[in-house]
Parts: C-alpha cells; sequence; structure tokens
C-alpha cells in the first residue's frame, strides 16, 4: 500500500479513506464531563476509557455513550471530531445533553449516519 508523508507524518492512500469510523460523545457517569474521540471499533475505545487508558477519562470514569455518529473515511471523521471539539461544536453537545435522558436510566446511544 503507498505511503504518503504530510506534515511529518506516514499516512497510508487509499485504504483509510474508504474504512467506516465513528465519532463518539461519552459523558462521566459520576461526574458533569464529557469527552469527545474519533475511534474505528465502539465497543474497544469504550472499554479502554472505562479501564482508565486515557489519561483525561481515567479520572472521571466510569463513562456512557450519549452520542454515536459513524463517518466513512479518516479525513472526514478528523474534521468531524474537530467540529464538536470547537466553540459551534460544544453548543451542539449542549444540545445534545439537553435532550438526553439522565446517564443512569440510558440503556443505548442513538447513532446518527451521515
Amino acid at each position: 500500500m503507498p505511503v504518503r508523508l504530510t506534515a511529518g507524518k506516514a499516512e497510508s492512500v487509499g485504504f483509510l479513506k474508504l474504512m467506516k469510523y465513528w465519532i463518539y460523545i461519552l459523558k462521566s457517569i459520576n461526574y458533569e464531563k464529557t469527552y469527545v474521540g474519533l475511534t474505528s471499533n465502539l465497543h474497544r475505545r469504550l472499554d479502554e476509557h472505562n479501564k482508565g487508558k486515557s489519561n483525561y477519562t481515567n479520572k472521571f470514569k466510569p463513562w456512557k455513550f450519549i452520542y454515536t455518529e459513524e463517518i466513512e473515511g479518516l479525513t472526514n471523521a478528523r474534521a468531524r471530531e474537530k467540529y464538536f471539539k470547537s466553540a459551534a461544536g460544544r453548543k451542539k453537545i449542549k444540545k445534545i445533553l439537553d435532550s438526553y435522558a439522565p446517564v443512569a436510566q440510558q440503556d443505548a446511544c442513538p447513532t446518527y449516519h451521515r
């Protein structure tokens, strides 16, 4: 597979662009904290957050999904993750939280497809 260097980082060409990725928003069950992330495997990533394998999320575990969105291509997924970390994206997260049932009572999170 061809590899392209971008800003000093190796990036595969072709294959990664076709993969499905997930943007997710977590909410801490015990604290008023949220976390936005990107992954290709939601269940594995949530497990990693709840086992303390991320410095930030380790402090506020356990976590639960409140939003997931499937996106095709790494570039698109990174752009969407960046949006959620912007001021406009934080407003969107607030709207999601305002319409979200209490975390302890939630059985499954909504999944959005673009």
